[in-house]
Formats: structure tokens, sequence, C-alpha cells
């Protein structure tokens, strides 16, 4: 699947981390849900289309 960020968007502050990830999809529920796997630590979770954001690597 594509990879992602996550979007922390609860009680961050100005310096808080405004992303974790990367994820890789696992599946789509339906137009906005997602099932996401963190590709380092390997949980998954479902999550809103709004709180995804593209991961580019840099090449």
């Amino acid at each position: 699947g594509d990879f992602v960020w996550l979007k922390h968007s609860i009680n961050r502050t100005k310096f808080d981390v405004r992303f974790d990830g990367p994820f890789v999809i696992i599946n789509r529920i339906n137009q906005v849900k997602y099932l996401i796997e963190h590709t380092e630590l390997g949980y998954r979770q479902y999550e809103h289309l709004n709180n995804l954001i593209p991961f580019y690597d840099r090449d």
C-alpha cells in the first residue's frame, strides 16, 4: 500500500510533533476510513482520511 503520515490534532502546542509515522495503508474500509500500520512499531489502527497526509520518500 501507499505510505502516509498521521496528523496529530489533539492538544498540540507549537513545539509538539505534528505528524507520526510513516504508516502503510493496509486496507480501505470505506470512502473515508482506512486501516493503517506503523512501519517501525507494527501496530495497526483505523484513521479518518482527514488525518492522513501522503508520505514522499526523499530519493
